[in-house]
């Protein structure tokens, strides 16, 4: 950073060592990824950070997924909370409410995993029952649905569906999956 003086200079480094995360990440070396998201974080100054929100909260969650990949379970739990505070809006903070399940669900927390899952949905306003009944009752009329549609459309039509696109729905059937013990 002291060598590059240009705010553009340096942005555009910045975004260099993000795509070497990129890499490093699909490459399963996370804490390679960490040192890269480091210095990418680096290079811009808190208050240039300020102006670029989007990127700077791209950033923090790529750093606490790998920390968590790399096996720094406790560290990344502990950032999350950070996450939230960067979220640029309820898609972001719903990719945070699925990292922190993840990582709760690593350590064996799955009741509170369900309940950041749950809280997580419920930003995106779906909210779930609680009460078994009303949760048998709900997956009683989903099922119906499915069926009704399945008697409507053949099962081969479906690969011809719409894929889905809206960033929120997209969001919202992620935490959805979290519930699903592997």
């Amino acid at each position: 950073r002291a060598r590059a003086n240009d705010f553009y200079e340096r942005s555009a480094l910045s975004l260099f060592n993000q795509q070497a995360a990129q890499r490093a990440r699909r490459s399963a070396a996370y804490a390679t990824a960490v040192t890269y998201l480091a210095i990418s974080a680096g290079l811009l100054s808190p208050s240039e950070w300020e102006g670029l929100p989007a990127p700077r909260f791209e950033l923090a969650r790529m750093r606490v997924e790998c920390l968590f990949l790399a096996g720094e379970v406790e560290r990344a739990s502990g950032l999350c909370e950070e996450l939230f505070a960067l979220a640029p809006d309820r898609v972001a903070s719903a990719s945070v409410y699925t990292l922190k399940a993840q990582i709760q669900e690593q350590q064996s927390r799955l009741g509170d995993s369900v309940a950041t899952i749950l809280r997580g949905l419920s930003e995106l306003s779906l909210e779930m029952p609680t009460e078994p009944a009303q949760i048998e009752q709900g997956i009683g009329a989903g099922i119906g649905k499915l069926l009704a549609h399945l008697e409507r459309m053949p099962i081969e039509k479906l690969a011809e569906l719409p894929r889905l696109t809206d960033p929120e729905r997209i969001a919202t059937t992620d935490l959805l999956f979290q519930l699903i013990p592997p």
